[in-house]
């Protein structure tokens, strides 16, 4: 029976043991006298006079080897994959929070709205992160499905805080996104009342020079 894997050091600690210990080092310690018995036994098959019984054990050990062998590796594989899913999962989700923190904390910061310029180069920043968040979005959908994987082979205890932990990231980027287009909104906003202000004062400039040219 598999055992609960809640986490990457959880998946680390059962590959080392698997590794380390007993099955894997003892099949292959053994191996040479297992092959060494049945090659013997085969030798024995081709003498007429054997017992029936020969025959059968010598198929049985065979088999038995190469069963024992067959899911001791596939034991291997699979918790070698586990290890690499927990740690794409890990890693992503260090990287989500960052990301998320980073973008809190540009919204944190008043706008630029002092004058176009500013404001302009406010809102290409803004947009900037706006692009990164879409990204992230992509990289949460790819979370969301390793995350149901992992959940599979975990205890029901730590099943439920990982489902909460992939939907509280997904919550907290939905937010950050609505802020962040509101921020945008305001942004354009403003950039258009500058626009109209420049507008006007260059229209009243040149009314200003045709009056001094009169």
């Amino acid at each position: 029976e598999d055992p609960y894997i809640d986490g990457l050091e959880d998946a680390k600690a059962y590959l080392h043991d698997h590794e380390g210990d007993s099955v894997l080092k003892r099949l292959e310690t053994e191996r040479p006298k297992i092959q060494a018995d049945i090659e013997a036994g085969k030798r024995l098959q081709k003498d007429r006079n054997a017992p029936a019984f020969v025959s059968k054990t010598v198929d049985e050990l065979d088999r038995k080897w190469k069963d024992t062998n067959e899911k001791a590796k596939q034991k291997h594989e699979k918790l070698k994959q586990k290890v690499k899913e927990w740690e794409n999962y890990e890693t992503s989700k260090t990287q989500c929070l960052q990301l998320l923190k980073k973008a809190e904390a540009e919204l944190e910061k008043p706008p630029n709205t002092t004058g176009q310029e500013l404001a302009e180069k406010d809102l290409q920043s803004k947009k900037e992160l706006q692009r990164t968040l879409n990204k992230l979005k992509d990289n949460i959908n790819d979370m969301q499905k390793l995350n149901a994987v992992l959940a599979e082979s975990a205890s029901r205890e730590r099943q439920g805080p990982l489902k909460v932990e992939i939907s509280d990231i997904d919550k907290r980027l939905d937010n950050v996104s609505t802020r962040l287009n509101a921020k945008l909104a305001d942004l354009e906003a403003t950039i258009a009342k500058w626009t109209e202000y420049y507008k006007r004062l260059n229209n009243f400039c040149e009314w200003l020079n045709k009056k001094e040219t009169n």
